[in-house]
């Protein structure tokens, strides 16, 4: 009944502001100004009209995610299941500014406002996203190789993904067992308790004991990355660990703490400093892909004829025509066939001529291992 009565409500409102924008309207022909002022200000559009809470959302213009923040201050997260699609929209020339708006909602506590013509002035108080996703490993690496060269563009997006993880490509087992009840049960009651939780009533801090433990670990970052064996796009991706371990220990916090107390203990930024170290090793794999690229394209070659795509006896021709990512020029596909060459992968044969004064040929037989495991023709 309540709810009937609020939609009620709601009808009324705005069927009363359109007739009184209709009447303001012929008021004005009239130059009855002050009548219409007047009749606008007695209806006024229904403010209290009930919002949907969101959590997530897919696919929405940076406008229209500016009305969903406003609805939901604690924030949304943006989850798109092939990431590289939301990557290459911010990519494109007139949409730069949806990446700068993306750029600066990295912190979660800035403003922004949007003055649109036909959406009019949208005021964000606080601008709280997160975005999750998937993506292939070979689309990822130009963005990599973008963000490693220092060349233009390298505005450090990449390096705000900060939670990334390599997939472990161990052998594929098929795993049969019930799902652990009680672990879900136990995780949905955590999300469905912070869901309707309203905050801290004071600001949250450290305790003595757990800001100590920040504090060294803080200090000892520094020294960390003016170590002259770290690349440029790492040092800036744990750069901004100074922000990820507190947001960590504090998720971690209110997960275990059911009181929400604002005192973040020692416990939780211990475990947010182990998630640290966990997600470096991560890192590395995940940059070492761009930073070795003659590495990263032998082990595409070996992918391919592992899938059967590249046939005994190829030739570098034949992997210009296949048209991979990274292996788009004659010098990349050298390197990356002596590198195979040099780990025994493959074995290059020269084919003379019989010909007098043809050219020599180059292809290149595959070692028995790697056949032994690709499909049948």
């Amino acid at each position: 009944m309540p709810w009937l009565m609020m939609k009620f409500k709601s009808f009324i409102n705005k069927e009363g502001r359109a007739l009184a924008e209709r009447r303001a309207k012929e008021l004005i022909k009239t130059k009855k100004f002050s009548e219409a002022k007047q009749l606008l200000s007695e209806n006024l559009e229904d403010s209290n009209k009930p919002t949907r809470t969101r959590h997530i959302v897919n696919d929405a213009t940076i406008e229209k995610l500016g009305e969903l923040l406003n609805e939901n201050p604690n924030g949304v997260m943006l989850y798109r299941d092939e990431i590289s699609g939301f990557l290459k929209t911010i990519d494109r020339e007139d949409r730069s500014n949806d990446r700068a708006f993306y750029l600066e909602a990295f912190n979660g506590l800035g403003s922004y406002t949007f003055d649109r013509i036909g959406r009019g002035t949208v005021e964000i108080n606080s601008v709280c996203l997160a975005i999750l996703g998937n993506i292939q490993p070979g689309v990822l690496r130009p963005y990599l190789n973008q963000a490693s060269s220092g060349r233009t563009g390298d505005d450090g997006m990449i390096q705000r993904f900060q939670l990334m993880v390599w997939p472990d490509l161990t052998a594929w087992q098929h795993v049969d067992r019930w799902p652990d009840k009680a672990a879900r049960d136990k995780a949905f009651d955590v999300f469905t308790r912070l869901a309707d939780w309203e905050g801290f009533e004071e600001p949250a801090r450290f305790s003595d004991e757990a800001q100590k433990l920040f504090d060294a670990w803080f200090c000892n970052l520094p020294q960390e990355l003016r170590t002259d064996d770290i690349y440029p796009a790492l040092e800036s991706h744990y750069g901004k660990y100074k922000s990820l371990i507190p947001s960590i220990a504090l998720l971690i916090h209110l997960a275990d703490d059911e009181h929400h107390s604002a005192i973040v203990g020692a416990d939780a930024v211990s475990k947010s400093i182990a998630w640290s170290k966990y997600l470096k090793t991560h890192a590395e794999r995940v940059y070492s892909s761009a930073l070795d690229t003659v590495d990263a394209n032998a082990k595409t070659i070996l992918s391919k004829v592992e899938s059967g795509k590249l046939l005994e006896g190829f030739c570098t021709g034949e992997v210009m025509r296949g048209g991979w990512i990274g292996l788009n020029s004659l010098e990349a596909i050298k390197a990356a066939l002596l590198r195979l060459v040099e780990y025994g992968w493959l074995k290059q044969i020269t084919n003379t001529p019989k010909s007098v004064g043809g050219r020599p040929s180059i292809r290149y037989q595959v070692n028995p291992k790697i056949l032994h495991n690709a499909p049948n023709e």
